[in-house]
């Protein structure tokens, strides 16, 4: 596993590639200092919008996720100036053994 991290910019939709054999741990998502209303966080799989968190500076700036993705998607929010950061870990692909190769 890696760590895993974006920083999403208001008005823009971040594509997360994942690959054959891999996963993607989302953990976190934090407001940048510059909100000042609240914000939702949206993900899109499979052209299927759906909300994923409402974050308020002055309630609650930080949302902790136990989420596993395997398939690509995208992650994208409502606010207008400033960023929404994610934090997770990817894992890497795994290397596929060949019959008869005894490599060790």
């Amino acid at each position: 596993m890696e760590f895993w991290g974006a920083a999403v910019k208001g008005g823009q939709a971040f594509d997360v590639k994942l690959g054959e054999s891999s996963f993607l741990h989302l953990s976190r998502a934090s407001l940048g200092e510059e909100a000042q209303e609240p914000v939702i966080i949206y993900f899109t799989i499979n052209k299927k919008k759906q909300v994923l968190a409402t974050l308020d500076p002055k309630l609650l700036s930080e949302e902790r996720f136990c989420l596993t993705f395997v398939k690509d998607f995208k992650i994208s929010h409502n606010l207008r100036n400033g960023s929404v950061y994610f934090f997770g870990h990817k894992n890497k692909p795994t290397l596929k053994k060949e019959e008869g190769n005894n490599v060790e």
